[in-house]
């Protein structure tokens, strides 16, 4: 009110100022014949800087004005804008326990492009919550598998046991479930935002190829079958999840925890799994072909190799593979550049002659580097 009230007297006291504050300033000033040129340019000079001032003055308020103007306006289309958010998020959710199909798409669909509009952390935050709620709830039961199946077996027993599993694992994943499931791989990146908890979720035969779970929770999930091809698992907790036959060409691996992970008959092309120290991971029969293994402590994982894993042309500079058991592994033009073997089980003179090295890499005794391998 008093600002109103103010901005409503400075008319008023400027024109009091021009015709009479200014003359009064030099009604004395000069002497003489030319006094009254002198106290006319003097005011003439003043009303000048005074309608300058006056002008600058009016520019600084039209210019606090409209900033003012703007934060009203910026501040309602923002809260504008969040009510639509919480009408559109509202309906998604209801949406997502609608059921028709179609209706449920439109919800998940409906709730990653929520995450693309708002700005706000928490509310992506939020939708990774509810897709992987909707996930664990919708996803199929998983089925127990009695110890006995976990246990190591002869390799005809193992590829029985496969042959079974592959006839009950060969569903895939309800539409509405690899959908939401897709959109939490491909949802923006946010420092801070969790990707996805899919704890103990049945993700059989679910396709994420290129998707980014960076960091996502997958323990004890069971993704048999599963298409992660070019996946981003980095720092993603796999703990005791089963990966049985999953298609991971390409995938980043790095910092994941892989403790009891079951990779058993996986394809891990080109993937990349360096520095991996984590235990009891299973790869009987896994293709690890051009794998990057770089420093990993493979030894520290037990029976890992338990079966004829494929090594071939893996880089396995550095690894530690002291207590694996390599039986049967294929080693063939295997990169084992600065690798410690010194304490590897049933390692043979012909996988070695079969793998590259230097003279840094380190044998058990009774086995000896090729000719090669001193160039």
């Amino acid at each position: 009110m008093l600002s109103i009230t103010g901005a409503a007297m400075l008319p008023g006291g400027f024109v009091w100022l021009w015709w009479q504050g200014v003359p009064a300033l030099y009604r004395t000033a000069g002497s003489g014949p030319d006094a009254g040129n002198v106290r006319l340019n003097a005011v003439t000079t003043t009303r000048a800087a005074l309608l300058a001032g006056f002008v600058g003055l009016g520019a600084l308020g039209t210019f606090w004005l409209n900033s003012r103007v703007y934060r009203i306006t910026a501040r309602t289309f923002e809260l504008t804008e969040r009510g639509h958010l919480t009408d559109r998020y509202t309906k998604a959710i209801e949406q997502l326990g609608n059921d028709n199909l179609d209706v449920r798409l439109g919800g998940i669909y409906a709730l990653e492009q929520i995450a693309h509009d708002s700005r706000r952390d928490r509310d992506q935050a939020t939708i990774v919550e509810v897709l992987s709620a909707f996930v664990r709830v919708h996803s199929r039961a998983l089925e127990q598998k009695s110890a006995s199946r976990l246990e190591p077996a002869s390799s005809e027993q193992a590829k029985q046991r496969l042959k079974d599993d592959v006839q009950q694992d060969e569903l895939e994943p309800p539409v509405d479930v690899q959908a939401a499931v897709t959109v939490l791989g491909r949802l923006p990146v946010r420092s801070g935002v969790q990707r996805a908890d899919l704890t103990r979720t049945n993700l059989t035969r679910v396709n994420l190829v290129k998707a980014n779970l960076s960091g996502a929770r997958l323990g004890e999930a069971d993704l048999t079958g599963a298409f992660l091809d070019g996946a981003n698992l980095s720092g993603a907790n796999l703990l005791q999840a089963k990966l049985t036959r999953a298609f991971l060409a390409q995938a980043d691996l790095t910092g994941a925890h892989l403790y009891g992970v079951d990779l058993t008959l996986a394809r891990l092309h080109k993937a990349n799994l360096p520095k991996v120290i984590r235990q009891g991971a299973r790869l009987h029969l896994a293709n690890l072909t051009g794998a990057n293994l770089t420093n990993a402590r493979l030894g520290e994982l037990g029976a890992m190799f338990w079966g004829p894993a494929d090594l071939t042309e893996a880089d396995l500079d550095g690894v530690d593979l002291t207590g694996a058991d390599l039986d049967g592994v294929n080693l063939t033009r295997a990169g084992l550049y600065r690798a410690d073997l010194t304490g590897a089980k049933h390692l043979t003179q012909e996988q070695v002659d079969n793998a590259y090295g230097d003279e840094f890499t380190q044998l058990p005794v009774g086995l000896r580097p090729p000719k090669r391998w001193e160039r």
